[in-house]
């Protein structure tokens, strides 16, 4: 159902923002997710990163960088720094969209758990060069790891839950309807 609207010019930013939504309110929810003191998976930014690959023409920046001020904010990090960030690794996967296209999802896979890996590390070295708390590295480590496990089924989700495939190459039309 949701594969017949996902590429027209509305439905695609209102479908991601309210997984974003239904993401941050599951990580605010105050709930034991397993065992103390382990990190929750980034799923906001694994969702980002799936959608890019697929169709980087229906997710606007502007969305991306009010969701995760917005995810900042609410989740108390330093703002803007995580935003920036997630920012800077979109635009670089937009930037290989191009040659990217007919990939298997394994290169995809090793592409995007790098460039996540190299923004959890940015972020880890930004903030203790301006001496922000953070927190141990065995749990960034474990972050990123969860990251990269997960992303796997976050391509499942895109692709066969929300019907979410990649545009061919020379197809940027964002208004165009399956």
């Amino acid at each position: 159902m949701a594969s017949k609207y996902v590429n027209s010019g509305w439905y695609a930013p209102l479908m991601y923002t309210s997984f974003a939504f239904l993401i941050l309110f599951v990580q605010l929810l105050p709930l034991s997710r397993g065992y103390a003191g382990l990190p929750f998976p980034d799923l906001l930014f694994c969702l980002t990163m799936a959608w890019v690959i697929r169709q980087p023409e229906n997710l606007p920046l502007g969305l991306i960088v009010i969701l995760f001020l917005l995810a900042d904010f609410l989740l108390l990090r330093p703002p803007g720094l995580w935003t920036a960030l997630v920012v800077i690794a979109v635009e670089f996967m937009k930037s290989r969209i191009i040659k990217s296209r007919e990939i298997s999802w394994v290169v995809e896979w090793f592409t995007t758990s790098t460039v996540m890996v190299a923004a959890i590390l940015l972020n880890r070295a930004l903030l203790t060069m301006f001496v922000v708390s953070t927190p141990p590295f065995s749990l960034e480590a474990l972050l990123m790891l969860f990251n990269v496990l997960v992303y796997p089924l976050v391509i499942l989700f895109v692709r066969f839950g929300l019907g979410l495939e990649r545009s061919k190459k020379g197809d940027t039309s964002a208004q165009k309807v399956i």
